[in-house]
């Protein structure tokens, strides 16, 4: 068999290993990659490990740390309780409120995964006290997030162009963005129009626009704390300034995360630990 062969079969075995186990395919295959590597095409392993996209990996990690401080410093979270406050008791809206904060979310940096994981906890408890069908409430954040996921500068956006733009197929980040959002926008138009009738006109909104206190009730008896405070309104300002330098500037994407976390660190505006443990390493390899 030729290495080129083998390289395919090694390949297609880590794809059919993921299917039926819970090994990481990434890490099967970079195990793969040595095997085959080394001992069929007769390379050096440096040479194997150059192959790993190290920029990628260090995009990937910086971006979905940064936005894990943001997360566990619970901006977020406020963020969230305040947009739904704009729709003034209207549970009808809450549902593109959240589909448009889930995309922004994911377009801006981390991804649908790990946008739908920040955001799915505070969208589930919005949805109980509007009495919005749970279904839906998943459907308008996964879809919502999977609506941005492809922007230039999400961690997903930036895996699909950097592949494409290897295969010689470049240049064409707005239209692969724009394809996918309108697919997702959609499938949940035709689920909104769907459960729309299930829907109560009115709620009484957690934070609504006319103000909100330092803690609001999710309806299912905790206690949100929803309030702006100086922490919070420094992330959203660092991670507005981070969005600035990479589209205005022309930024590189992980290392500005990486500054814009470190401030954060030195600042104290969240726990380093803490937002470590929300970058989703298994998915990044």
């Amino acid at each position: 068999m030729s290495v080129a062969m083998l390289s395919v079969a090694a390949l297609l075995l880590a794809i059919v290993v993921s299917m039926f186990s819970r090994l990481n395919v990434g890490l099967v295959c970079i195990a793969l990659a040595w095997l085959v590597g080394v001992y069929a095409a007769d390379l050096k392993a440096e040479a194997i490990m150059s192959g790993f996209p190290a920029s990628l990996f260090l995009t990937l990690v910086g971006v979905t740390w940064l936005f894990g401080l943001a997360e566990v410093n619970g901006s977020f979270g406020a963020v969230a309780h305040r947009a739904t406050g704009l729709v003034r008791g209207n549970a009808r809206l809450i549902p593109v409120v959240l589909f448009i904060l889930a995309g922004v979310l994911s377009a801006i940096g981390p991804g649908a995964v790990a946008a739908v994981a920040m955001l799915i906890p505070v969208a589930m408890a919005i949805g109980a006290r509007a009495q919005l069908p749970p279904m839906l409430t998943a459907l308008v954040v996964a879809n919502g997030a999977n609506a941005g996921n492809l922007s230039p500068i999400s961690a997903v956006g930036i895996i699909a162009n950097s592949r494409m733009a290897a295969a010689g197929v470049g240049g064409h980040e707005i239209a692969v963005m724009m394809a996918n959002f309108l697919a997702h926008v959609l499938v949940c138009a035709v689920a909104y129009a769907w459960f729309l009738r299930r829907i109560p006109a009115n709620m009484a909104v957690a934070g609504t626009a006319q103000g909100a206190g330092a803690g609001e009730s999710t309806g299912a008896g905790a206690s949100v704390d929803i309030a702006l405070d100086g922490r919070r309104w420094l992330t959203l300002l660092v991670l507005l300034a981070w969005i600035v330098a990479v589209v205005c500037f022309k930024a590189n994407i992980g290392l500005a995360a990486f500054a814009a976390a470190v401030l954060l660190i030195i600042a104290r505006a969240a726990d380093e630990g803490a937002a470590l443990r929300k970058v989703p390493l298994g998915v990044i390899m």
